[in-house]
């Protein structure tokens, strides 16, 4: 797979074929795109695992600096009123402060869960393969 496309690529090229010629295909051909899009897949597995750990890796951080703006904001006082700054303040400021690693969550998630979309509609296609296999037999 060195000189070729990328895996993702790899994985369009063969969904794309496949969607344009599956009632021309007879088992050979069947096969050579379920195996194009399973290697694809197993190709892709590191990426999707990656996308993963940024998403559980976005979320802790964001946490963790809600959790050090809040620390940082406990008896501070209100600058209006001169009064300790209540919990649900203290919480809506630590939410605004932290604004950025919001947006690197969200950004994440977003990246998580097409990988994982791309695996389940992958495997889709692939049990669909499978069962025309099958009917050609």
């Amino acid at each position: 797979m060195s000189n070729q496309l990328d895996p993702l690529e790899q994985l369009t090229s063969a969904v794309s074929d496949y969607r344009s010629n599956f009632n021309t295909y007879d088992l050979k051909k069947l096969q050579d795109i379920r195996d194009r899009i399973s290697l694809s897949l197993h190709y892709l597995s590191g990426e999707y695992s990656d996308s993963r750990y940024n998403a559980e890796h976005a979320e802790y951080s964001k946490k963790k600096a809600i959790a050090e703006v809040c620390e940082s904001l406990r008896g501070k006082k209100d600058e209006a009123t001169q009064k300790p700054l209540t919990r649900e303040q203290i919480a809506d400021r630590a939410i605004i402060q932290t604004e950025p690693f919001s947006n690197k969550q969200i950004a994440a998630n977003k990246e998580s869960y097409n990988m994982r979309l791309l695996f389940e509609t992958g495997n889709q296609i692939l049990n669909s393969i499978s069962s025309r296999i099958n009917l050609t037999k």
